[in-house]
Protein backbone atom coordinates (compact mmCIF):
# COMPACT_ATOMS: atom_id res chain seq x y z
CA UNK A 1 0.00 0.00 0.00
CA UNK A 2 3.04 2.78 0.63
CA UNK A 3 4.53 1.65 -2.58
CA UNK A 4 1.14 2.13 -4.00
CA UNK A 5 1.27 5.54 -2.48
CA UNK A 6 4.63 6.15 -3.62
CA UNK A 7 4.25 5.76 -6.87
CA UNK A 8 0.75 7.13 -7.71
CA UNK A 9 2.42 10.75 -5.49
CA UNK A 10 5.81 10.81 -8.11
CA UNK A 11 4.37 9.73 -11.38
CA UNK A 12 3.99 13.05 -12.37
CA UNK A 13 7.58 12.86 -12.09
CA UNK A 14 10.00 10.86 -14.40
CA UNK A 15 13.68 10.44 -13.35
CA UNK A 16 15.51 13.41 -11.84
CA UNK A 17 19.52 13.31 -12.17
CA UNK A 18 21.94 15.32 -10.50
CA UNK A 19 25.28 15.85 -11.22
CA UNK A 20 28.88 17.65 -11.76
CA UNK A 21 29.84 18.74 -15.14
CA UNK A 22 33.48 19.95 -15.60
CA UNK A 23 34.41 21.37 -18.99
CA UNK A 24 37.49 22.68 -20.62
CA UNK A 25 37.72 24.97 -23.32
CA UNK A 26 41.10 24.30 -25.09
CA UNK A 27 42.47 28.01 -24.35
CA UNK A 28 40.57 28.51 -21.80
CA UNK A 29 40.09 28.07 -18.20
CA UNK A 30 38.48 25.10 -16.42
CA UNK A 31 34.63 25.36 -16.03
CA UNK A 32 32.64 23.58 -13.14
CA UNK A 33 29.06 23.39 -13.05
CA UNK A 34 25.58 21.43 -12.00
CA UNK A 35 23.72 19.71 -14.08
CA UNK A 36 20.23 18.91 -13.50
CA UNK A 37 18.19 16.61 -15.81
CA UNK A 38 14.11 16.55 -15.44
CA UNK A 39 12.35 14.01 -17.53
CA UNK A 40 8.64 15.39 -17.96
CA UNK A 41 6.26 12.00 -18.47
CA UNK A 42 4.19 13.66 -20.73
CA UNK A 43 2.55 10.26 -22.55
CA UNK A 44 3.95 7.26 -19.86
CA UNK A 45 2.73 8.31 -16.78
CA UNK A 46 3.67 4.92 -15.41
CA UNK A 47 0.02 3.47 -15.84
CA UNK A 48 0.43 -0.10 -16.30
CA UNK A 49 2.95 0.02 -13.22
CA UNK A 50 0.64 1.74 -10.80
CA UNK A 51 -2.39 -0.42 -12.27
CA UNK A 52 0.42 -3.76 -11.54
CA UNK A 53 0.80 -1.91 -7.67
CA UNK A 54 -3.04 -1.89 -7.49
CA UNK A 55 -3.55 -5.74 -8.93
CA UNK A 56 -0.91 -6.51 -6.24
CA UNK A 57 -1.96 -4.62 -3.42
CA UNK A 58 -5.69 -6.11 -3.83
CA UNK A 59 -4.34 -10.05 -4.34
CA UNK A 60 -2.70 -9.09 -0.95
CA UNK A 61 -5.72 -7.96 0.82
CA UNK A 62 -7.75 -10.92 -0.72
CA UNK A 63 -4.90 -13.41 0.64
CA UNK A 64 -4.97 -11.20 4.38
CA UNK A 65 -9.00 -12.03 4.23
CA UNK A 66 -8.71 -15.57 3.88
CA UNK A 67 -6.17 -16.31 6.34
CA UNK A 68 -8.59 -14.18 8.32
CA UNK A 69 -11.06 -16.93 7.97
CA UNK A 70 -8.75 -20.31 8.03
CA UNK A 71 -7.49 -19.19 11.46
CA UNK A 72 -10.62 -18.39 12.88
CA UNK A 73 -11.98 -21.45 11.48
CA UNK A 74 -9.25 -23.22 12.86
CA UNK A 75 -9.88 -21.60 16.53
CA UNK A 76 -13.65 -22.57 16.17
CA UNK A 77 -12.80 -25.98 15.60
CA UNK A 78 -9.95 -25.78 18.58
CA UNK A 79 -12.40 -24.48 20.75
CA UNK A 80 -15.20 -27.28 20.04
CA UNK A 81 -12.60 -30.22 20.29
CA UNK A 82 -11.67 -28.82 23.85
CA UNK A 83 -15.33 -28.51 24.98
CA UNK A 84 -16.41 -32.14 23.37
CA UNK A 85 -13.28 -33.27 25.02
CA UNK A 86 -14.02 -32.00 28.32
CA UNK A 87 -17.16 -32.98 28.01
CA UNK A 88 -16.04 -36.59 27.52
CA UNK A 89 -13.32 -36.61 30.34
CA UNK A 90 -15.91 -34.94 32.92
CA UNK A 91 -18.54 -37.47 31.96
CA UNK A 92 -16.10 -40.48 32.79
CA UNK A 93 -14.87 -38.62 35.71
CA UNK A 94 -18.01 -37.75 36.92
CA UNK A 95 -20.51 -40.46 36.54
CA UNK A 96 -18.83 -43.49 34.45
CA UNK A 97 -16.15 -44.26 37.09
CA UNK A 98 -18.25 -43.44 40.11
CA UNK A 99 -20.87 -45.83 38.81
CA UNK A 100 -18.02 -48.80 38.04
CA UNK A 101 -16.28 -48.32 41.34
CA UNK A 102 -19.95 -48.77 42.75
CA UNK A 103 -20.91 -51.96 40.46
CA UNK A 104 -17.16 -53.00 41.40
CA UNK A 105 -17.65 -52.70 45.25
CA UNK A 106 -21.01 -54.22 44.81
CA UNK A 107 -19.78 -57.24 43.16
CA UNK A 108 -17.18 -57.72 45.79
CA UNK A 109 -19.75 -58.19 47.94
CA UNK A 110 -22.16 -60.61 46.37
CA UNK A 111 -18.57 -62.51 46.07
CA UNK A 112 -17.89 -62.66 49.60
CA UNK A 113 -21.60 -63.50 50.17
CA UNK A 114 -21.03 -66.47 47.63
CA UNK A 115 -23.30 -65.04 44.70
CA UNK A 116 -21.16 -64.56 41.95
CA UNK A 117 -18.29 -66.49 41.32
CA UNK A 118 -14.49 -65.30 41.06
CA UNK A 119 -14.68 -64.59 37.36
CA UNK A 120 -17.46 -62.42 37.83
CA UNK A 121 -15.88 -60.39 40.14
CA UNK A 122 -12.62 -60.63 38.19
CA UNK A 123 -14.86 -59.22 34.97
CA UNK A 124 -15.95 -56.34 36.53
CA UNK A 125 -12.78 -55.45 38.08
CA UNK A 126 -11.72 -55.55 34.95
CA UNK A 127 -14.68 -53.20 33.12
CA UNK A 128 -13.37 -50.51 35.72
CA UNK A 129 -9.79 -50.69 34.93
CA UNK A 130 -11.23 -49.92 31.04
CA UNK A 131 -13.33 -47.28 32.03
CA UNK A 132 -10.01 -46.06 33.88
CA UNK A 133 -7.61 -46.57 30.91
CA UNK A 134 -10.76 -44.40 28.62
CA UNK A 135 -10.41 -41.37 31.21
CA UNK A 136 -6.75 -41.10 31.17
CA UNK A 137 -7.62 -41.51 27.27
CA UNK A 138 -10.05 -38.91 27.33
CA UNK A 139 -7.64 -36.30 29.93
CA UNK A 140 -4.81 -36.99 26.98
CA UNK A 141 -7.41 -35.72 24.27
CA UNK A 142 -8.90 -33.03 26.48
CA UNK A 143 -5.28 -31.50 27.01
CA UNK A 144 -4.26 -32.01 23.53
CA UNK A 145 -6.75 -29.72 22.41
CA UNK A 146 -5.87 -27.60 24.81
CA UNK A 147 -2.65 -27.38 23.24
CA UNK A 148 -4.16 -27.03 19.63
CA UNK A 149 -6.46 -24.48 20.71
CA UNK A 150 -3.29 -22.39 22.15
CA UNK A 151 -1.82 -22.91 19.08
CA UNK A 152 -4.43 -21.85 16.77
CA UNK A 153 -4.60 -18.46 19.02
CA UNK A 154 -1.41 -17.73 18.63
CA UNK A 155 0.01 -19.24 21.68
CA UNK A 156 -1.75 -17.42 24.17
CA UNK A 157 -5.30 -17.15 25.91
CA UNK A 158 -6.87 -14.94 27.27
CA UNK A 159 -9.15 -15.21 30.75
CA UNK A 160 -8.37 -17.21 33.06
CA UNK A 161 -6.97 -21.11 33.20
CA UNK A 162 -9.62 -23.61 32.53
CA UNK A 163 -10.85 -25.75 34.48
CA UNK A 164 -9.29 -29.06 34.79
CA UNK A 165 -11.38 -31.51 34.90
CA UNK A 166 -8.92 -33.85 36.65
CA UNK A 167 -10.36 -36.10 39.74
CA UNK A 168 -8.79 -34.46 42.97
CA UNK A 169 -5.30 -35.99 44.05
CA UNK A 170 -5.96 -38.56 46.44
CA UNK A 171 -3.10 -38.07 49.74
CA UNK A 172 0.27 -39.24 49.48
CA UNK A 173 1.03 -42.23 51.64
CA UNK A 174 3.10 -41.44 54.30
CA UNK A 175 6.57 -40.18 53.75
CA UNK A 176 9.57 -42.29 53.71
CA UNK A 177 11.34 -42.79 57.14
CA UNK A 178 13.66 -39.91 57.68
CA UNK A 179 17.19 -40.11 58.70
CA UNK A 180 17.84 -36.69 60.11
CA UNK A 181 18.13 -37.33 63.32
CA UNK A 182 20.76 -40.24 62.97
CA UNK A 183 24.17 -39.00 62.24
CA UNK A 184 26.03 -40.72 59.67
CA UNK A 185 29.26 -41.79 60.39
CA UNK A 186 32.02 -41.51 57.90
CA UNK A 187 35.34 -43.64 57.40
Amino acid sequence: AEGLNLAKTWRWFGTIELGAHLHQDPNGPELVGPTLTLELPIFDQRQAFIARLEAQHRQAQRRLVGLLKQARSEARLALAKVSHSRHAALQYRDELLPAQEELNALSLRKYNSMLIGLYELLENKNEQLVASLHYVEALRAYWTAQVELTRALGGRREGAQPKVPVAPAEPPSAPPASHEGHPHHGH
